[in-house]
């Protein structure tokens, strides 16, 4: 858990809710990723204390204190985790963001709230629930954070980018007998890209 890390991500969205799991843990969220929070009790004056932060700055935030039934807020790996792996990064709309497998296509999650997590220890694990996603990183076997993908339409832009870039590398074979088995793979390689 990096405070600070937590604190920039919420200040910059200007919202922070304090969530309570179905298993009692406490996670803080800005609306697009929802953080661990470990060997704290927090409320709203507690996490505007952690926080530290000056009266303007305090005025603009939206503070929330939420329960939630979905049991996709567990630290601990559910049996429906499906391990994803890094396959890229992109540059979208000022953003980083990483591109991640899944059986739903590929998935886009801004770096932003989880470069503080070492890339060396850090891993990734789609939770679904009704064919929504959420990402969960993992820092070493512990959860770090959990992460709302891309809408379907900035997802869509993600996968042309990726298609982009990726089509300069494939090569079209100069015989002809060829040619249909290449258009085969260059299909496979859209669809695994959700082009």
């Amino acid at each position: 858990m990096n405070i600070q890390a937590i604190k920039r991500n919420c200040v910059a969205r200007r919202i922070v809710k304090i969530y309570d799991a179905p298993s009692g843990e406490q996670w803080v969220t800005n609306g697009q990723t929802a953080w661990l929070i470990e060997g704290l009790r927090l409320d709203e004056d507690a996490l505007e204390a952690l926080f530290n932060l000056p009266e303007k700055k305090r005025a603009d935030m939206c503070v929330v204190e939420a329960k939630s039934d979905d049991i996709r807020l567990y630290s601990e790996e559910l049996s429906t985790d499906e391990q994803a792996r890094e396959v890229g990064r992109i540059v979208y709309l000022d953003e980083i963001y990483i591109a991640l497998t899944s059986s739903g296509g590929m998935l886009y999650v801004p770096i932003d709230p989880i470069k503080h997590i070492r890339e060396d220890y850090r891993s990734f694990a789609v939770r679904w629930k009704d064919d929504t996603p959420l990402v969960a990183v993992y820092e070493g076997m512990f959860i770090s954070a959990l992460c709302v993908p891309l809408g379907t339409r900035d997802a869509a832009k993600l996968n042309s980018i990726a298609g982009e870039i990726a089509a300069p590398h494939y090569r079209w074979p100069d015989k002809m007998d060829d040619a249909a088995r290449a258009e085969v793979e260059a299909e496979k390689l859209a669809g695994r890209m959700g082009v």
